[in-house]
């Protein structure tokens, strides 16, 4: 009978898991909070104060290894590299913001 042998098979290291980075001016905070809720409301995990923002007006979800921005504010909108969105995987180095610049279409991407 022929001796057993073993083998080792070395599996790669996995990926890194994405990161929710919060960025305010210098400040930089990981955000490990999922889901990840935004608006006017003083439970809302990030509390923004405005008139341009309602008390619930977005919630990032992890899923898998992934982000998801899930706009709420049927009126007021999200945007994420200035452009308005509905729904939208969020990719490494996105910029998420609540309320449009200066010249930007309020209009949804299709």
């Amino acid at each position: 009978m022929p001796a057993a042998t073993e083998t080792a098979r070395i599996s790669p290291p996995p990926a890194p898991s994405p990161e929710l980075v919060f960025v305010n001016g210098r400040e930089r905070r990981v955000v490990r909070l999922d889901p990840f809720t935004i608006g006017g409301q003083l439970d809302s995990d990030l509390v923004v104060i405005g008139a341009r923002v309602s008390r619930n007006h977005a919630i990032i979800e992890k899923s898998e290894a992934e982000y998801v921005l899930l706009r709420v504010s049927i009126n007021l909108g999200a945007f994420v590299n200035a452009e308005k969105i509905e729904c939208r995987k969020l990719n490494c180095n996105d910029r998420v913001d609540l309320v449009p610049k200066a010249g930007l279409s309020n209009r949804p991407t299709e």
